[in-house]
């Protein structure tokens, strides 16, 4: 397992650029995704819960030519074993209660529990995140518990890094019953105290550690000295850099130095435990993809070369998913400042969040062509050819117009006018005759001179340039053009007069 690193020197973002609107989360992922519960089953042997690998991979390289999807893969639920009444109960290692009385309250104020807990080390490799709780956590991604015969979060943790996907973990103090309660023969039987050790495929956190116990027939259970840990280590996807730890922030990139936005959307895996692998296989199929199915406009094919992935949790309590969003630039740790959204009362928070960079390519040098491109597409979307026209200069462009009426048979009469006509973008109407060539461009004019539309000024100018130029049609140097004609009847004779129009540019 490789280290965590910090990405430096990624990518350069010109500073007079406008910031875009964040890459707000995609919160219609989760439209059809059930919210997870668990529910810790009481009093049952260790038990390991496994997943579907295979379909979650394959759901992973489900891409389509819209880059955002929904994978709802294995689900998990803790399964109750049917006892017989007053059965015994697996064995419990922890200290039992039953002073002042063997209830759940005489439980709760036993100080052993808690200073148990306060003096336990943090696994190699681990950091803490609660400790001392009267609670369980109810987190993501749930891959079964082991019973303990004492109170160690290392052996927890050397268990947790045997199973693949295990990324957190939960020790405590739960007050079990000693026989199977039933409400005829033993509805509130003696206790015993377990030290149970539960396994996750994401982080535990105060938050998510919501579940101070039950009532099983007369029986309460309960929790005490519960401490939660998060293993920060997490393996790379082959092909990509070392896990870059975020945090509780996502990324929120920029648009590139040419104005570019390599944001690629987002894509969901609703359960099983938290996996690097499956945001890499989702963006090396989205690029398989892309690049079998080319833009139709003959723009380059946007590829995902680095995506974020983290934990996207509700109210700060129930984790909804691993959520990945890929890029197809890679974005330094500075713009990870995203923490996440509201959508009306209800509160979406990121946690357990990295980052992870294609080794081969970064897809750091951001490509022209590609900006041109989205420029282009913005000019037409916004109609904004008419400001094209005076960026480029062809609105200063004078055509002298020469207008010449000739008067047939009796004698020919020649009038000359000058006309200023304005250069457009539109396709001029034109003989089959005239040759055609493109305007001369002028300088550019300067900033002070022209406002730049708000939809165009994360680019620089020479962006534009381009974009307008492919986007202008080119006008007719020269072209004649029959306007009307006339029949006139004089004293002594029926005259008609053709009225024609000779277009010049100088």
């Amino acid at each position: 397992m490789r280290s965590t690193f910090v990405i430096s020197a990624l990518v350069a973002v010109v500073a007079a650029l406008p910031a875009p609107a964040p890459q707000e989360i995609d919160l219609s992922l989760f439209a059809n995704i059930p919210t997870p519960t668990v529910i810790q089953a009481t009093g049952t042997p260790d038990k390991i819960v496994t997943y579907d690998t295979k379909a979650i991979l394959a759901s992973a390289t489900a891409a389509s030519s819209i880059s955002v999807a929904v994978s709802n893969a294995a689900s998990s639920a803790a399964s109750i074993v049917k006892r017989s009444a007053c059965g015994p109960e697996p064995t419990g290692y922890g200290p039992v209660t039953t002073s002042p009385k063997d209830d759940a309250a005489s439980f709760l104020a036993n100080p052993v529990y808690g200073n148990t807990a306060n003096a336990a080390a943090v696994p190699a490799g681990y950091v803490q995140t609660f400790k001392n709780l009267n609670a369980s956590s109810s987190a993501y991604g749930y891959l079964g518990f082991t019973n303990l015969k004492s109170y160690d979060p290392s052996t927890c943790a050397a268990k947790c890094n045997a199973i693949k996907g295990c990324m957190g973990i939960n020790v405590y103090f739960e007050r079990d019953p000693k026989y199977t309660p039933d409400k005829t023969l033993c509805p509130n039987p003696a206790s015993l105290t377990q030290i149970k050790c539960v396994y996750w495929g994401g982080p535990v956190t105060a938050a998510n550690t919501n579940n101070p116990g039950r009532t099983w027939v007369q029986f309460s259970v309960v929790v005490a000295g519960s401490n939660g840990y998060v293993n920060q280590n997490i393996a790379a996807p082959s092909g990509y850099s070392d896990a870059n730890y975020l945090g509780n922030v996502a990324i929120n990139a920029p648009y590139d130095a040419l104005g570019y936005n390599t944001y690629m959307g987002a894509k969901v895996f609703a359960a099983g435990p938290f996996n690097a692998s499956l945001c890499a296989e989702a963006c090396n199929a989205q690029n398989v993809y892309n690049l079998a199915n080319p833009p139709t406009d003959g723009s380059p094919v946007q590829t995902c070369q680095f995506f974020n992935t983290y934990i996207l949790s509700l109210n700060g309590k129930t984790a909804l998913g691993q959520y990945c969003a890929m890029y197809s630039s890679t974005w330094a740790n500075k713009y990870a400042t995203n923490a996440g959204q509201y959508q009306g009362n209800d509160h979406y928070t990121v946690g357990f969040s990295y980052s992870f960079s294609n080794l081969t390519n970064a897809g750091t040098t951001p490509n022209p062509a590609a900006a041109i491109a989205q420029a282009k597409g913005e000019i037409s979307a916004s109609s904004l050819q008419s400001y094209c026209s005076t960026f480029l200069g062809y609105n200063d462009l004078n055509a002298y117009t020469t207008a010449t009426s000739t008067t047939i048979p009796v004698s020919t009469v020649t009038s000359t006018s000058t006309l200023k006509v304005k250069a457009s973008s539109s396709t001029s109407s034109s003989s089959s005759s005239s040759k055609t060539s493109s305007l001369s461009k002028r300088a550019l004019p300067s900033s002070s001179s022209l406002a730049t539309p708000t939809a165009l000024t994360k680019y620089p100018g020479s962006i534009i340039f381009s974009a307008c130029s492919a986007l202008v049609t080119k006008v007719p140097k020269t072209a004649t053009v029959t306007v009307s004609t006339a029949t006139v009847t004089g004293a002594t004779s029926k005259s008609t007069i053709i009225k024609t129009v000779t277009t010049t540019t100088r």
